[in-house]
Parts: structure tokens; sequence; C-alpha cells
């Protein structure tokens, strides 16, 4: 019966409206009321989980969007046929679907179009106003705490299913995934830049990369420590208080990577490259001044064996050993920790 509802309505109502009228939130939100009336009234009268009516909401969803797109010539058509899968990811938050195989289809789904997933990060990222004016979109989520944890409920889905995406032949994680519309740069720099500790941790938490080998100049915006040291360098050589939420984005940068990367190794353009440290953020113990200690090194290299596993954050209380130490293991642990 769903299907058969659902099929009606985009034939006979969707089609009929105007190609841009899911630009605006509000009509997105229309859209997700009226599916979870649906939802409600399917699983009710089917006799189903809310789960399953969900489930079956999302593939009616992508059935809709795959067949637009095959009339087409296999290009998407963008505009409400597109928008309408940002409709199907609120569902999938809203009813918490627990069906990874479909978020993941959902997910897919989206990367093809766009190859990226900003609209996604950008409302944690920056609030919920600002992104209009960059990227032309308003989350649909309505408060930061609502876009973060959506983004975590994603994060959580990508990396059950350890997804992958294909750029100019460079695979990244779901959080590396660049921000089309922000210089390309990856959800943790543009975090960085920001200034959100808490949701620098939240992508730490799910593997975001710190930073690439050398080889890899292209890509060397994956570099989260050069915004870092910018900012706290221009404080430094201003006389002016160092910015808390740079000096704790740095203190977590350091919980994962040994070091920070020498000012040749990473080379963006001719006007910017990696900087040199300030002695003054030695001098005023902002880093770290004393040899890392051995544990501090074990932590970060299983972090990172971790990470290349594809195994955080679930992979720790995997480990086979003492909760303590799996507690020492998690991002969130200490968050004054300074490596001595």
């Amino acid at each position: 019966m769903m299907e058969v509802i659902l099929e009606v309505f985009f034939e006979n109502v969707l089609e009929n409206l105007d190609r841009g009228c899911l630009m605006a939130r509000y009509k997105r939100k229309q859209m997700v009321d009226y599916f979870t009336t649906v939802i409600l009234g399917c699983a009710s009268g089917e006799n189903c989980s809310e789960q399953e009516a969900c489930q079956r909401a999302i593939e009616c969803v992508l059935k809709f969007h795959d067949d637009a797109k095959k009339n087409n010539n296999n290009v998407c058509l963008l505009g409400k046929y597109h928008n309408f899968l940002y409709v199907a990811t609120k569902l999938c938050y809203d009813w918490n679907l627990d069906d990874t195989d479909t978020v993941v289809k959902l997910l897919n789904t989206i990367y093809e179009c766009e190859k990226t997933f900003e609209k996604l990060f950008e409302g944690a990222i920056l609030g919920t106003k600002v992104t209009r004016l960059i990227s032309g979109w308003k989350s649909d989520y309505s408060s930061r705490k609502e876009n973060i944890q959506a983004m975590e409920y994603f994060l959580q889905h990508a990396t059950k299913a350890k997804l992958m995406f294909s750029n100019h032949g460079v695979n990244r994680r779901f959080v590396d995934v660049c921000m089309e519309s922000y210089g390309c740069s990856t959800p943790a720099r543009m975090t960085i830049t920001a200034g959100h500790y808490d949701v620098l941790n939240l992508l730490f938490k799910y593997g975001a990369t710190v930073t690439l080998p050398q080889t890899n100049r292209h890509y060397t915006k994956f570099c989260l420590f050069q915004p870092v040291i910018n900012k706290l360098n221009y404080s430094a050589c201003n006389n002016l208080p160092y910015p808390g939420e740079t000096v704790r984005c740095l203190r977590s940068l350091l919980k994962i990577h040994p070091y920070i990367p020498e000012p040749d190794m990473f080379v963006f353009d001719d006007n910017e490259k990696m900087p040199e440290i300030c002695v003054d953020l030695v001098i005023d113990n902002v880093l770290p001044k004393n040899p890392f200690s051995l544990q501090y090194l074990c932590r970060c290299a299983v972090w990172d064996h971790l990470r290349e596993l594809y195994e955080l954050p679930f992979g720790i209380d995997k480990l086979d050993i003492p909760p303590s130490i799996q507690q020492y293991l998690h991002i969130d642990f200490d968050e004054k920790c300074t490596p001595s």
C-alpha cells in the first residue's frame, strides 16, 4: 500500500510542482511531515514496524530519483528530483533508521550526483544560517546540536559499512570527502577554520585524516596543522590572547598525531604553506617542549593502526586490553591532555 501511495504522490503531485520547490527548507520540512504521516499510517495499517515502514519509504525515494535519472540518459535532473534525497536523509535521522544498507544506498546516490557531502556537514561546522550565504543551502536540522547529532548518525553508518568514495583517482572515507563550496577543504579542516573543538573531536573519533605523506602533493590540504599554527602564530606575533578553541583543536591534533610537519613538507600554492612555528608558542606552553612519552607514542601508533583498519571508534572497545587503557585511547579522554 505504501509503495502505491508514494508512486501516486510522485507522479501526480511532485511532478506538477516547480522544479526548485525543494530549495527552501520549509518546503522540504513539509515533505518530511507528509512522509512521516504515511510511515505512521502504513506501519499501523499494514501491521509492520515503523523502522520497516521508514526503510520502504526511503526505497521509494531512491526509486523515484533513479527512474528520473534513467529517463534522462543517466544524468541527474537535479532540482526537486535530486533534492528529495535530502527529505530522505532527514527521515533517516528522524526515525533513527538502523538499516545501514539503505542509508549507504542513499549516501552513494548523493555522492554520485554531487561528489560531496557538504550539505550533511556544513550545519554542524558553520551553524544553521551562514551556510545559505556560502553554498545556497539551509540545513534541514534546526539547531547546531541537532546538526552534530545528524552528522554522527551518518558517520556511524558510513563507518560501519567502511564506505570509500573515489574522486580523481583518490579514495577517501566519508569523513574526509571534500566540501566543494568551501575551497574543497575537508570537513576537519573547515572545522578548525571555524574553531569548533567539539566537532573536530567527533570527526577524529570516526577516523578523519590529520595529514598525508609529502608524495601526495596535490592533496596537501589534508594537513590540519597549517590553519592551527597560522592562527596561533598570528596571536603570538601581535600580542593577542590565544584563541581558546584553536588551542583545544591543536591539543586534539596532538592526541593522535605525534609531530607537527616541517614547513617545507606541505606547500599548498605559491602563497600558502606550513608556517614556521613562532617560538612564543613553545615558551607559553601552547606547544609541548618536552620529549613525548612512550605511552603517548604508543597511543598514537595504536590509534593510527585502528584508523587504517577502519576500526575507529568501535574497534577500541574490542581490544583485549584493560578498560582503563581503552578509555585512554578514546579521543575525548582528558580534554586538557598535552603530551609530556
